[in-house]
């Protein structure tokens, strides 16, 4: 009965340290990695070793006919609970905590502000890639820009290597790369027509 409750238990936990984990990524600004790969992965391996386990333990429980629906009951929990991670796509929980650190960070009308002054100087290429954005920034291109808008926005709150780019009806600060995805806030122009989730027409967003 101890080894079922504590593999349960195990599972329960593995699955709570999971979502946490893509919340923390999302409030650091970028997600949480081991060794380049990430971190979810551990939570996953740790539930599939114990649901494992336990289905082993069903079949042993089977063959001595001894504490069949214990062993059966602990098994079924335990999908139930490693399914909650799979139900809830770590992405959307990064997005969650994402969505708390810009709000902790600018306000609304910060945002607006930022979008606006680049919409205004925005250079022919439509986008401004931070100083720490190393395969995008040229200081002779970049830096006049960059610090311009540091200077008469609150830009400089954000981590500097996020990259803004203009769109005919948006202003976008991306994060992210190939290998991680994309994440970051949308900016629309005319933000009385148009649904956010930090305020009308500012809405954050993650791409694969």
């Amino acid at each position: 009965m101890k080894k079922f409750s504590i593999l349960c238990l195990v599972v329960a936990l593995s699955t709570i340290c999971q979502l946490v984990i893509s919340y923390e990524g999302g409030r650091a600004g970028m997600p949480i990695s081991i060794f380049n790969l990430p971190a979810e992965i551990v939570p996953y391996l740790i539930n599939f070793a114990c649901t494992v386990s336990l289905l082993v333990l069903l079949f042993v429980a089977m063959a001595r006919r001894k504490q069949v629906i214990v062993a059966l009951f602990a098994l079924l929990l335990s999908i139930g609970f490693a399914a909650v991670g799979f139900i809830t796509p770590p992405i959307k929980v990064f997005q969650l905590g994402f969505r708390e650190r810009i709000k902790a960070t600018l306000s609304a009308d910060e945002l607006r502000q930022i979008a606006r002054v680049f919409q205004e100087n925005a250079p022919t290429n439509g986008f401004l890639p931070g100083p720490r954005k190393g395969s995008l920034w040229t200081e002779n291109e970049h830096g006049p820009l960059w610090t311009k808008m540091t200077n008469s926005t609150s830009l400089g709150k954000l981590d500097d290597w996020v990259v803004v780019f203009k769109h005919p009806d948006e202003v976008e600060l991306s994060w992210g790369g190939a290998l991680v995805g994309h994440w970051g806030v949308r900016i629309k122009n005319e933000p009385a027509t148009s649904a956010g989730d930090i305020a009308p027409g500012i809405a954050t967003f993650i791409s694969d």
